[in-house]
């Protein structure tokens, strides 16, 4: 088979700039930037001499955020169909420059941290076969999925994460030790602190901020401990795969952050968020805030739910 060749460029030069525009950082001309400063351009390259198909890995749509504050319920909304479509998308525009194609494989961490976050089985599972109903029903079919439930077979969901846990995590005592010495490890438990704070309190109204901040703490070391068993259990499945992100990551990076939707803010995710349109752009915002500046909610496609000035 013989590799497509674009504007005389090389197969993975021209599907990586297609990656480019899905980067959670500003992007600048495509001529001047160093695609061998990105780790996952040089193994998109080795996959295109192969002329083996592109398999990409995303840790993400785990279920909605419990808080009122931030979503409108716990099924998938535009904010969901539009990650899912642009994803689609990407693979397409990838089949018309690289013969071979290319696939994202959705891996939801749901079932990791869902008893930590405040999340119920039932409404995690609603969640999921929603995600599962969009992608066959829209034919979104370079598009498919992995969660815990695929890796074990367990009579329970909390057996499953325990059997996990002990398979593929670390001791809770070492981990906290490696946190207080090193800095990316530090930034990245009080960023995860901040954000379990305010869920553990909206699901706690009547602790004290006391009690909201030692009990949250805990929770953090335990949500970090379990990504870190996920990041070694994916690459146990997936060996051979290029890794994306929700998280924004710098260019020397293993792993590239990517948006789902496109003019948010890139911390942001659909599934900690409504999807609000000003005018033909779309955004995340806090649900919360996107009614105290006069948005309401409103239905495309009278099925999924985003928000829209009065």
């Amino acid at each position: 088979m013989e590799l497509l060749q674009i504007n005389n460029e090389t197969p993975a030069k021209a599907i990586f700039e297609k990656l480019l525009h899905f980067g959670n950082f500003e992007l600048t001309d495509s001529d001047q930037i160093d695609f061998n400063a990105f780790p996952i351009f040089n193994k998109i390259e080795e996959h295109c001499l192969k002329h083996e198909k592109l398999k990409f890995i995303l840790p993400a749509f785990p279920a909605k955020s419990s808080n009122p504050d931030k979503t409108s319920g716990i099924l998938p909304d535009l904010g969901e169909f539009i990650g899912l479509a642009r994803l689609n998308q990407f693979c397409k525009d990838i089949q018309d420059l690289y013969l071979p194609g290319a696939e994202v494989i959705i891996c939801s961490d749901g079932r990791v941290f869902n008893d930590l976050v405040f999340v119920g089985d039932k409404e995690l599972k609603a969640y999921k076969e929603k995600i599962n109903e969009i992608i066959n029903t829209k034919n979104l079919i370079h598009l498919s999925t992995f969660d815990l439930e695929d890796h074990y077979d367990s009579e329970t969901f909390e057996h499953m994460r325990k059997s996990f846990c002990e398979d593929f995590g670390e001791e809770l005592e070492e981990l906290k030790e490696k946190i207080i010495n090193d800095r990316n490890l530090q930034s990245l438990f009080n960023g995860i602190h901040r954000f379990i704070k305010d869920d553990f309190k909206a699901n706690n109204l009547e602790l004290s901020n006391n009690q909201v901040h030692k009990r949250s703490k805990d929770i953090a070391y335990r949500v970090i401990r379990r990504s870190r068993a996920w990041d070694r259990l994916l690459l146990g499945v997936f060996p051979n795969t290029l890794r994306l992100s929700i998280h924004p990551y710098p260019m020397n990076h293993q792993k590239f952050g990517i948006k789902l939707v496109p003019s948010s803010n890139r911390w942001a995710t659909p599934w900690h968020n409504v999807v609000v349109k000003e005018n033909d752009s779309y955004q995340l915002m806090k649900r919360k805030e996107a009614l105290e500046i006069g948005y309401v909610e409103k239905r495309w496609g009278g099925e999924y739910v985003y928000y829209e000035r009065a």
